[in-house]
């Protein structure tokens, strides 16, 4: 089993471990799940700070949303699990997210 501080690369805050993956993916992952958007469960600024993600990190973070938005509205479709366990407007309201994701320059 790797030691404290495997995995470790980088020098700045945000570059610290990154195990398998890279923490802005993951938070992004995180901050894009259908039910962490709803009204008052995460704040992405709070978060990113919470876990260091320096400025390069958070630039990464944005990158990856509008990636994990679509992910989540794949599953909300018809034929996926996610359209029998959501409530109606739910697909259409993840559409609407992505597409303003999307549309950030």
């Amino acid at each position: 089993m790797p030691g404290p501080g495997a995995g470790r690369r980088g020098s700045g805050r945000g570059a610290g471990l990154r195990g398998l993956s890279d923490p802005a993916y993951e938070l992004a992952d995180r901050v894009e799940h259908i039910g962490s958007r709803l009204p008052g469960v995460y704040d992405v600024r709070a978060l990113a700070d919470a876990v260091g993600l320096d400025a390069e990190a958070r630039e990464r973070l944005e990158a990856y949303r509008p990636l994990w938005a679509a992910f989540w509205l794949v599953m909300l479709l018809p034929g996926n699990g996610g359209w029998r366990r959501n409530p109606r407007g739910t697909t259409e309201g993840q559409a609407r997210h992505f597409m303003a994701l999307a549309a950030r320059d």
